[in-house]
């Protein structure tokens, strides 16, 4: 069973170095400011597993004032001691669309790993390292939290899979 982590932020990403740099973004022109880090808490939920699949909803929260995100979130898992390990935030080809937040509105994008190594990763125990921790950096920004990743490893050398950020949280 995959558990629920509480997060500080959000973001973007990249396995080559920290801090985590955003994945594609787009602004659009006038509106509301792009939401910082420091204006945001994040938690993930709705943890989901089935097939050798995992799945994890990444939820944004505006503690701030109105502002306004677009594009992907990036992450850089994390080893014991703060060591990055293999991450690849994958966007996929989902229409962008900017998403402004009053204080106490939501964001969210799903997440998806494999579960289940690859041929060329360990077949027995953990596929890639454990992660105990992630960094997270919200479209448009260069500043990232660290937070607890009690979830699975992440299999397919540490790709993850994202959408484009929207407006609130699907509910199954």
């Amino acid at each position: 069973m995959l558990g629920v982590a509480l997060l500080t932020a959000c973001g973007g990403g990249s396995s080559a170095a920290r801090p985590a740099t955003p994945s594609t973004t787009a602004r659009s022109g006038g509106g509301a400011p792009s939401c910082q880090t420091s204006q945001l808490q994040a938690a993930l939920e709705m943890p989901d597993a089935g097939a050798g699949q995992r799945y994890v909803t990444l939820v944004l929260t505006n503690t701030g004032a109105t502002c306004q995100l677009t594009g992907y979130v990036g992450l850089q898992l994390l080893a014991a001691g703060g060591a990055p390990i293999p991450t690849l935030v994958a966007p996929d080809t989902g229409r962008l669309v900017p998403v402004t937040l009053a204080p106490g509105g939501t964001a969210s994008t799903p997440l998806h790993w494999a579960g289940i190594p690859l041929s060329d990763e360990a077949q027995t125990g953990p596929c890639e390292p454990q992660p105990t921790q992630v960094e997270i950096t919200p479209p448009d920004q260069t500043q990232s939290l660290t937070t607890a990743w009690t979830l699975d490893p992440v299999c397919g050398h540490g790709r993850i899979d994202v959408s484009p950020l929207v407006r609130g949280v699907p509910r199954p």
